[in-house]
C-alpha cells in the first residue's frame, strides 16, 4: 500500500515509503489500544516471553449477576496481535492490580504481579502477590493481611501495596512496600518486609513520621541480599534514603539531595545508584527528574528534562531501565504539555496527554527524549505505568490511552482501554527517526519537511511521523495497490 498527503512534495514521500517496503525491521514497533474483549481495561504491566508479551491489568467484566473489576491478562505477538485473554477473581473480590509497581520476573522464570483487594461490602482491601504462567493463567495468589501490622500499630487498618523487587539471596525472597493508613488521622506510613516466594514474612521494617503522607515507591536490592529504599516525606518533601541488610537490621538513613517522589532506582556501572522520578519546584510544577548518588544519598548529577507547566499536570517518570546493551538508562512516565497556538485544532484541543520516553549516559546526558500518543482528542489522556526494556535492543511499555471527548466520535470503543507501545532502541515507532532528532548529532538540513510511516507492510496499525507540522489543511489518504482510496484523514501535528 501506498500513503500520501496533500500539500507536501509527493515524490519524496513515495521515494521513503518504497525503501521501507523492501527493507526488513530487524525490530518490531506498533502502538496498539484493546479492550480485552471486556468493558474498560488498564494494563499496569508488561513482559517478554518467548511467544510475545504478557500484558497484566485490570478490566470491568459484567456477567449475568456481577460487575467485576478483576485481575487480568492478555498475551500479544512479538508484532502486537492480541492472542489471547485470561481473568482472576476469587469470591467476587475485585483484584486490583496496582501501575505504581509493574511485573517481576523471579530467577525461576515466574511472572509476579502485585495488588490489593477490595471487598465493597466491607470496605476493606488486602495486598496480594500474584503469579503467572507465560499463557497468562494465573498459578498462585498470596494474601499479605493486616496481621502483618498490629504489632506496630493496632490502628493500622489495612496496606496498599506500592513497589517490589526480589532479592539477591538465593531463596528468590521478595523485598515489598506497602503505604500502611491510619483511619483516625487518615495519615500513611510506610512498611518494608521480606517475604519467602510462599508469602511468609521474614521480616518488616516501619518508617513512621507525623508527616501525611511517608511513601516509598522504589526499591533496589543489593548484592548481599538486603535492599535500598527511598521514602518520600512529606512534610518536607525530600527522601530518606534508608539501608536495610538480609535480617532488616537498619544499616543506615540519612537524608538524600533529592526531592519529589523516586519512582525507580538501578545500579550504575559503577556501583552508584541511578534515580527517576519528578522534581518539585517551589510552585508545586513538577516535571521528569533523573539523577545519580552514591549509597549515602550524596547527589552526583541531577538532570531535570522539561518544564512543569501547570498545577495538577504532574509531568514525571514512573519506571526506569536500563538499556539492553547498557548503553545507558530509559525513564518512562506520562507529559502533559499546552499544545502552540498554531497546532490547535478542534480535534486536538489546547492541550496533549502523552506518553514519555527519556534516554540518559552514565553522566547524566540526554541521548534522546520521545512522545507518544495513540489518540489525538480534546480530552485524551494516555498513561505510562509499566516499561520494559527488550532482547531486540528496543524497548515496551503499557498503561492506557483514554478518551473522555468519545461521545463526539473521535475514537471507536470504550474511553479507557489498554494501551500497548513498543519502539525500537531509538525509541522510534518508524525507522530512522531518530536521524531527524535535534538532540541526536546527525548532520542534516534542518529546514527539510519529513515525513515517514511504518511498519511497512503493516498489520493493523500504521505508525506516522512528522518532524515538522504539515500545512493547515493537510491530510492523509491511504491507498492501496489498485489506487483504492481507503481511508482519509486529517494530517496531525509533529511527532
Amino acid at each position: 500500500m501506498k500513503l500520501f498527503i496533500k500539500h507536501i512534495i509527493k515524490a519524496v514521500l513515495i521515494g521513503c515509503l518504497f525503501v521501507s517496503v523492501f527493507k526488513l525491521e530487524a525490530q518490531s514497533r506498533f502502538n496498539i489500544r484493546d479492550t480485552l474483549d471486556y468493558y474498560h481495561t488498564v494494563f499496569t504491566g508488561v513482559n517478554e516471553i518467548n511467544e510475545g508479551f504478557l500484558v497484566t491489568g485490570n478490566s470491568i467484566v459484567i456477567t449475568d449477576s456481577l460487575v467485576l473489576t478483576p485481575m487480568t491478562s492478555a498475551l500479544f505477538s512479538l508484532e502486537g496481535q492480541f492472542i489471547s485473554s485470561n481473568y482472576f477473581e476469587n469470591n467476587g473480590y475485585n483484584f486490583l492490580t496496582l501501575p505504581t509497581t509493574g511485573n517481576q520476573v523471579n530467577p525461576s522464570g515466574e511472572l509476579m504481579t502485585l495488588g490489593r483487594t477490595y471487598d465493597e461490602s466491607t470496605d476493606s482491601q488486602v495486598g496480594y502477590i500474584a503469579y503467572f504462567l507465560e499463557s497468562g493463567d494465573t498459578t498462585q495468589v498470596i494474601y499479605n493481611d493486616i496481621h502483618y501490622f498490629t504489632e506496630f500499630n493496632p490502628d493500622y487498618i489495612y496496606n496498599f501495596p506500592t513497589a517490589f523487587q526480589i532479592s539477591e539471596n538465593p531463596d528468590q525472597s521478595i523485598f515489598v512496600s506497602s503505604a500502611i493508613f491510619q483511619p483516625e488521622t487518615t495519615a500513611t506510613d510506610c512498611y518494608i518486609q521480606r517475604m519467602t516466594p510462599e508469602g511468609e514474612t521474614l521480616w518488616q521494617y516501619v518508617y513512621a513520621t507525623n508527616s501525611n503522607p511517608d511513601a516509598c515507591y522504589s526499591l533496589l536490592p543489593d548484592d548481599l541480599g538486603g535492599v535500598f529504599a527511598t521514602i518520600f516525606v512529606a512534610n518536607i518533601s525530600t527522601n530518606r534514603l534508608v539501608h536495610l541488610s538480609d535480617s532488616g537490621e537498619l544499616l543506615q538513613q540519612g537524608f538524600s539531595q533529592v526531592n519529589g517522589i523516586v519512582r525507580g532506582m538501578v545500579w550504575s556501572e559503577d556501583n552508584q545508584i541511578i534515580g527517576a522520578g519528578g522534581a518539585q519546584s517551589s510552585d508545586d510544577f513538577v516535571t521528569g527528574r533523573i539523577f545519580k548518588m552514591d549509597t549515602s544519598g550524596q547527589v552526583i548529577w541531577d538532570t531535570i528534562i522539561g518544564v512543569g507547566e501547570a498545577q495538577g499536570f504532574q509531568n514525571q517518570f514512573y519506571k526506569l531501565v536500563k538499556s539492553y546493551d547498557e548503553t545507558g538508562y530509559v525513564a518512562g512516565g506520562t507529559k502533559k504539555e499546552f499544545l502552540p497556538e498554531e497546532e490547535i485544532t478542534p480535534a486536538t484541543g489546547e492541550r496533549r496527554s502523552q506518553g514519555w520516553l527519556v534516554k540518559i549516559d552514565d553522566d547524566g546526558n540526554v541521548l534522546w527524549e520521545r512522545k507518544y500518543h495513540f489518540i489525538d482528542s480534546p480530552d485524551d489522556e494516555h498513561t505510562l505505568n509499566d516499561l520494559k526494556a527488550t532482547s531486540d535492543g528496543g524497548y515496551i511499555f503499557c498503561g492506557e490511552s483514554t478518551d473522555e471527548a468519545w461521545d463526539e466520535g473521535f475514537t471507536e470503543g470504550p474511553p479507557q482501554q489498554g494501551w500497548l507501545v513498543k519502539v525500537d532502541e531509538h525509541g522510534c515507532l518508524v525507522e530512522g527517526c531518530e536521524l531527524f532528532d535535534n538532540i541526536n548529532v546527525i548532520e542534516q538540513d534542518s529546514d527539510i519537511q519529513y515525513f515517514k510511516a511504518g511498519p511497512i507492510p503493516t498489520g493493523q496499525f500504521l505508525n506516522i511521523y512528522q518532524n515538522v507540522n504539515a500545512p493547515n489543511g493537510s491530510s492523509y489518504q491511504l491507498i492501496d495497490m489498485n489506487g483504492r482510496v481507503l481511508e482519509e484523514f486529517s494530517a496531525l501535528s509533529k511527532g
